[in-house]
């Protein structure tokens, strides 16, 4: 269907203020990464995963290093149960962290494609918006 000069404006005004931003994307992904910020702003399937695998992570890193500050005091029993593992806590906590910043860097370099593949479904929505209207 051929749309008149107005209605082509009309789409590429709604995209412009449609749009998702490039950098926020970006700066997400670069502060808040880890957490997945920028698959939820994106709104990525299983974006949930991703700030698991981080928290699961964390928790294990922040574990182990109060088990080796003083595992008496500060976490008790979970300290002395995570000391008694110390070493497949510590392998897992790097299988972990190699996933994730594995993950990390193929999203920021998918986010591009993302991005535009957002904008082509939303210019489709609102094609099919002024298709139906007329």
């Amino acid at each position: 269907m051929e749309f008149k000069t107005e209605q082509l404006a009309y789409i590429e005004q709604r995209l412009s203020n449609d749009r998702k931003s490039t950098l926020l994307a970006y700066a997400l992904w670069f502060f808040l990464g880890l957490f997945g910020a920028h698959r939820f702003y994106l709104r990525k399937r299983f974006a949930w995963l991703q700030p698991i695998l981080g928290g699961l992570g964390m928790s294990l890193l922040f574990l182990l290093i109060a088990c080796l500050i003083d595992e008496k005091d500060l976490l008790g029993l979970v300290c002395t149960l995570v000391c008694s593992y110390y070493e497949p806590l510590l392998l897992l906590m790097g299988m972990v962290t190699v996933v994730l910043k594995i993950w990390l860097i193929a999203d920021a370099i998918l986010m591009a494609r993302w991005l535009e593949q957002d904008l082509e479904n939303k210019r489709a929505a609102i094609t099919a918006e002024i298709s139906s209207a007329d």
